[in-house]
């Protein structure tokens, strides 16, 4: 791999955003084996604050003895581009959340999932391998005719988190208060509205003086966005923040200052906030849902049906329980060390890498 052009190309660039960091955590990994490694993406897709660490498509120049690790995730008008790139092509696979969820909300965002999950069939021919961030992923490919798939966990680099004494603690944390956290883009797939309606019940019948921290930015989702903002007068919730995009320190404080992590997502492709929990010692609860068991494993509280109540009776068992908390704590610890350490996914990335340059590698 010494010397050889390995290049990415996202449909988008943001650092904070998965498959941005994972893009850079590759980048990484390559460029200490050696390889000459840049990203690029569409230049209405890269963010202001992310210019200089993303390359427009315009600058993209290969060669047919360079590889190409192509990020699929929405429809792009970056797929053209890798489509015709000469040299080989391995494909990572991090999912397309259903239209229908965002089909009321923005359509211009449903058309682009639309046209990503149609155009995923068409190219199975066309990248040499093709790697899914889990298996659920991974399953969805063999079905559309992919022939050379495997699994690739998101890589996480732990030493980018903040350690709790570099953290800065936001104002919505300094009243005393058993604090819920889910951290993820405020869209429909995640079901933002569910987690209310469970918590609603938790705040009113289980513990007064508790608050919802949702940690994920809205944009293009204005209208959810508002329609929450109004479930949440509705129902007569106190301390329920929406945060949107915050520092990484910010991030940090949440994940140190919270007492349980709830997921109600009905549609994710691995959910990274899952290690994040585990990192920072925070038990889990997750409706058992696409591919969260596969993330989560027997290091959280997995449930089967999105019952409220049970939902509820699960966060103050988790809350009160410091025994069971701990236990979980633990376990997490142990999972993100045994599945999901940098070093070993690396080593996956390196592997199949190695398997498409042949043995002169």
């Amino acid at each position: 791999m010494k010397g050889k052009a390995i290049h990415q190309i996202t449909s988008g660039f943001l650092v904070g955003d998965a498959i941005s960091d994972e893009a850079l955590n590759i980048q990484k990994v390559l460029r200490q084996q050696g390889s000459v490694s840049e990203i690029f993406s569409d230049r209405d897709h890269i963010a202001e604050t992310s210019r200089q660490l993303c390359g427009p498509m315009e600058s993209f120049s290969p060669t047919e003895t360079d590889l190409l690790i192509y990020h699929y995730s929405i429809g792009s008008t970056t797929l053209p581009d890798a489509l015709a790139f000469p040299g080989k092509k391995l494909m990572i696979y991090h999912n397309i959340s259903p239209p229908e969820y965002f089909e009321e909300y923005n359509p211009e965002i449903a058309d682009r999932l639309r046209s990503g999950r149609q155009g995923l069939g068409e190219v199975s021919r066309e990248f040499d391998i093709a790697l899914a961030d889990s298996d659920f992923n991974r399953r969805e490919l063999d079905k559309l005719g992919f022939q050379d798939t495997g699994v690739l966990p998101i890589l996480f680099d732990r030493s980018k988190l903040l350690s709790p004494s570099n953290l800065r603690r936001p104002f919505f944390l300094r009243k005393p208060r058993t604090t819920v956290l889910f951290v993820g883009r405020l869209v429909p797939n995640k079901k933002a509205e569910d987690l209310l309606g469970i918590f609603n019940l938790y705040q009113k019948y289980y513990n007064p003086a508790s608050r919802l921290v949702w940690v994920g930015s809205w944009g293009g989702m204005e209208l959810y966005h508002r329609e929450l903002k109004m479930m949440i007068d509705d129902l007569g919730l106190e301390d329920v923040y929406l945060t949107g995009h915050i520092p990484r320190e910010v991030l940090a404080a949440c994940f140190v200052g919270a007492d349980v992590f709830v997921s109600v997502s009905e549609h994710e492709g691995f959910c990274v906030p899952v290690l994040e929990s585990f990192h920072y010692g925070l038990p889990i609860i997750a409706y058992a849902a696409a591919a969260v068991p596969e993330t989560v494993g027997d290091a959280g509280i997995l449930l089967a049906e999105k019952d409220s109540l049970t939902f509820a009776e699960a966060i103050d068992l988790v809350c009160r329980d410091k025994n069971l908390k701990r236990a979980l704590a633990q376990r997490g610890l142990q999972r993100l060390s045994d599945q999901f350490s940098f070093d070993r996914t690396a080593e996956l990335l390196v592997h199949n890498i190695s398997r498409l340059l042949g043995p002169a590698a």
